[in-house]
């Protein structure tokens, strides 16, 4: 136990004009992390690319609170308006190798495989990060 899981959240296109102009509720993510991974304390962090930029993104506010008991983590970044471009990493640790299957978490033999699932405004996307022999690598 205690591998820890980066991941990232990639909010609208490099390239300016492919980008969606964000509605106001974009500015709040929320993530469901596994069973049995928890939220590394301070490690949300956001790059904003500004409207019109493709360069230089500048490192922007961003609030993270997780609850343990629905597992569930939710970061809001003021700044994610318009047709900006954001980068979000933060951080999850595993507390507990898992016996079994569910709520995230699929068990198979020495493979654990742990899927969150995130929301940005009305769009959820998934992903997997994989434990083989004590190893934590991302898919």
């Amino acid at each position: 136990s205690g591998g820890i899981a980066k991941w990232e959240i990639i909010i609208n296109d490099l390239q300016n004009w492919k980008r969606t102009d964000l509605p106001e509720s974009t500015k709040t993510i929320t993530d469901t992390l596994p069973e049995y991974m928890t939220y590394v304390d301070g490690s949300a962090k956001c790059m904003l690319y500004k409207e019109n930029e493709e360069k230089n993104p500048e490192e922007t506010a961003i609030k993270a609170s997780f609850d343990p008991s629905t597992r569930k983590l939710t970061m809001t970044v003021p700044a994610l308006t318009g047709k900006v471009r954001a980068v979000i990493t933060y951080d999850t640790k595993i507390t507990k190798l898992p016996e079994g299957s569910g709520n995230g978490v699929t068990v198979d033999g020495d493979r654990i495989s742990f899927t969150n699932s995130v929301t940005v405004g009305k769009k959820t996307k998934s992903a997997t990060v994989r434990s083989e022999e004590r190893r934590v690598g991302k898919e």
